[in-house]
């Protein structure tokens, strides 16, 4: 049962750093947002389940969660984009961002 806490925490992590960090116009109400996130969760534990399902029959629990938490995080884009779409949120690349400045 522990070994939900490690996708768990990395969902919240790498959500974090590719919706905010992103140069991503999130389009849509407030509570739409907040609903294709809980959306993106359930889909991205959903992709980590798979994938430790998958890689279980062949390394043991605590490396098939991590492989599973790998390629839960390889898609996190797609599987964000394909939940906030389903709650009609539409993320799209903001063109009008300006670059980070480098010291």
């Amino acid at each position: 049962m522990l070994e939900w806490l490690i996708p768990v925490s990395v969902f919240w992590t790498l959500s974090a750093l590719y919706l905010g960090g992103a140069a991503l116009r999130i389009e849509g109400g407030s509570v739409r947002q907040l609903i294709g996130l809980f959306v993106d969760m359930a889909m991205f534990l959903g992709v980590w389940y798979l994938g430790r399902m998958v890689f279980s029959s062949v390394v043991p629990t605590l490396a098939a969660a991590f492989f599973g938490t790998l390629v839960a995080g390889l898609l996190l884009r797609p599987v964000a984009r394909i939940a906030f779409r389903l709650v009609g949120v539409k993320l799209t690349p903001d063109r009008d961002a300006s670059p980070v400045e480098s010291f």
